[in-house]
């Protein structure tokens, strides 16, 4: 069970907000996978058990199966290892299962890092999940207990056809955040808002207009991200509103968060807002000091690994 000392806000002092220092988006097809679906015996007694019968697996033969580990795999190496030497914090943030059963994607970062970085997962919050691992980044980097985190979202969308699968993603991508302490370039994290939500929100679907979460108190937010379970939102006058990029419930919001960051277009604070449509989760984080453009990482070229046969 890893210990984390408190952040300076726990101590009644203010923190110093961490800065986004690079992002980078990666989305995979078929050919990203490490395995093929006939390896993996694992996963498909695992649904065999959550669905209470053996399943027709005739829906892996068409899937992508690009498991978290083969994301993980991507974004060190896109990432390369001056970037990953650095970082000391790394919280990978699952919104769906994964499709490589017992896989440690965050530990196999890791070990690219040469760093003894720490290591946290976050998994079964839906929706929450990112904002519950840049909440734990942002804590740790603000009290000093850690220089440099990545922090990871990651979204499969290789499900099997049954009730208990739950929200399914239509593509596979992948969102690295890299979050700095003390001064430099980049847009200020805010600490992530999570709010237990049983139903307060209007239901866009009955007439009603959904409300983002409370924010930070500052300078006036200019542009709103929000995710699938924000659908319908109405922002107020003079604030731009943009949607979720599609296919992905968990990850989308996070997605367009990067390409607005990355684009040339940001002109002032952001805030990131989503609320998950089947968990009592409302969730918000704000970005400050946002400048033009936050650097990119540009997506991996190194030759994928070789096909690998796992339980």
């Amino acid at each position: 069970m890893p210990s984390f000392r408190r952040d300076d806000a726990s101590r009644g002092r203010p923190a110093a907000a961490p800065r986004l220092s690079s992002a980078l988006t990666l989305h995979f097809t078929r050919e990203d996978r490490g395995t093929e679906p006939d390896d993996m015996w694992a996963y498909k007694r695992h649904w065999n058990f959550l669905s209470g019968r053996e399943l027709d697996h005739g829906w892996l033969e068409s899937a992508p199966a690009v498991s978290y580990h083969d994301m993980a795999g991507a974004v060190g190496r896109a990432l390369g290892p001056e970037a990953l030497a650095e970082v000391d914090l790394i919280v990978f943030a699952m919104t769906v299962a994964d499709c490589r059963h017992a896989s440690m994607a965050g530990a196999l970062l890791a070990g690219m890092t040469d760093n003894d970085a720490h290591v946290l997962g976050v998994s079964e919050q839906g929706v929450a999940a990112p904002f519950t691992a840049l909440r734990i980044a942002t804590g740790q980097l603000a009290s000093g207990a850690r220089r440099r985190a990545l922090v990871v979202v990651a979204e499969q969308s290789t499900l099997p056809p049954c009730p208990v699968a739950g929200t399914r993603p239509a593509r596979d991508a992948a969102v690295a955040l890299v979050l700095d302490a003390g001064p430099g370039p980049g847009a200020r994290v805010g600490t992530p808002q999570l709010t237990v939500d049983r139903g307060g929100a209007a239901d866009p679907a009955a007439g009603g207009v959904p409300a983002a979460p409370p924010a930070e108190p500052g300078a006036p937010v200019r542009t709103v991200v929000a995710g699938p379970g924000l659908a319908g939102l109405a922002p107020a006058d003079g604030v731009r509103l943009l949607t979720a990029a599609p296919g992905l419930p968990g990850a989308g919001a996070w997605v367009t968060l990067v390409d607005h960051l990355a684009g040339g277009e940001a002109d002032g604070d952001v805030l990131l807002a989503d609320r998950d449509p089947q968990l009592p989760y409302h969730c918000a984080v704000r970005l400050t000091g946002v400048p033009a453009t936050t650097p990119t990482v540009p997506p991996a070229t190194a030759g994928r690994p070789a096909k690998e046969l796992i339980p």
